[in-house]
């Protein structure tokens, strides 16, 4: 099974960034008990950002872009980084956990339909297929967890709209990352959207509360480093990665990977039950990935 996920190499850095995202849940959970939201996600994203210029900077890749391309990046930075982010956070809170797993989900589907009418891309039947399989695998897991609630109840209708809302506009982000990315680096791309896209976080984080926290133990300064290194920077720049060279719809369906990592992780980290429907489920989300590399 592993040989098969594995069998391009350009698939390294979709699972990559797929696993650094699932790690990133666990990561983000634990510490957002500790952090106000506004505080945590502007410093994730202008560390994050930070780092990306430094390393620009050590490898004297030069930051200039084509004019022409200025407002495709600026919406890369507002839609992956700035509105993404948003929307993501206000809707969990006003839906269930479960929900919204299931919705943002749903962003392999508006993918293959953007990438048909944007750039035009042929997308099979059977790839349509395996990504049905692979989503009924997450409905497995989400909607069969212990405690799950999926009613779609009136009190619920604007956080799941909202993430609906966020998994349209995660898809749309990564059809429009992919002609950029024939001309600049991932890491370039990525510095310049995220430092664009704080031009909607930063107002946002100020407008939402103080940006002060209380004291903080050791453990949430090294879960931060986690989180803005490898589950931001890093995940980032993989996820261009792979756009860049397998393209939007393949590389969106490792996706799916995400939410299958977080559950066995926060099974390991977090003492989260896992039954016969979450295992079944994880089981499902793999083979239909794996089963859409085959038939492509």
């Amino acid at each position: 099974m592993y040989k098969t996920i594995m069998k391009e190499k350009n698939d390294y850095y979709s699972v990559a960034a797929a696993l650094l995202w699932g790690i990133n849940y666990v990561a983000v959970k634990s510490v957002l008990k500790e952090l106000p939201e506004n505080v945590f996600m502007l410093t994730r994203f202008v560390t994050a950002t930070g780092l990306l210029f430094l390393y620009l900077a050590a490898t004297g890749e030069s930051l200039k872009i084509f004019r022409e391309d200025l407002a495709r990046v600026l919406l890369l930075g507002v839609l992956g980084v700035g509105l993404y982010n948003i929307i993501w956070t206000v809707g969990i809170h006003k839906t269930t956990a479960s929900n919204a797993a299931l919705i943002i989900s749903s962003s392999p589907f508006f993918a293959q339909l953007y990438s048909q009418i944007i750039i035009g891309q042929r997308i099979s039947v059977k790839q349509w297929a395996f990504t049905v399989l692979a989503f009924f695998g997450i409905f497995l897991m989400v909607g069969k967890a212990p405690g799950a609630n999926l009613s779609f109840h009136s009190q619920y209708f604007v956080g799941n709209m909202l993430l609906l809302a966020g998994a349209l506009v995660f898809a749309l982000y990564t059809t429009c990352a992919k002609p950029l990315l024939e001309r600049y680096s991932p890491v370039k791309l990525n510095a310049l959207s995220m430092a664009l896209g704080l031009i909607v976080l930063i107002p946002y984080c100020i407008s939402t509360g103080p940006l002060t926290i209380d004291s903080i133990s050791w453990t949430v300064y090294a879960r931060m480093l986690y989180i803005i290194v490898f589950g931001t920077a890093a995940a980032y720049v993989c996820w261009y990665a792979g756009v860049q060279k397998t393209g939007p719809v393949k590389v969106i369906l490792f996706h799916y990977i995400v939410p299958v990592s977080s559950m066995v992780l926060g099974a390991l980290f977090l003492k989260e039950p896992i039954g016969l429907a979450q295992i079944l489920g994880g089981v499902l989300v793999l083979g239909g990935v794996i089963a859409a590399k085959i038939a492509d």
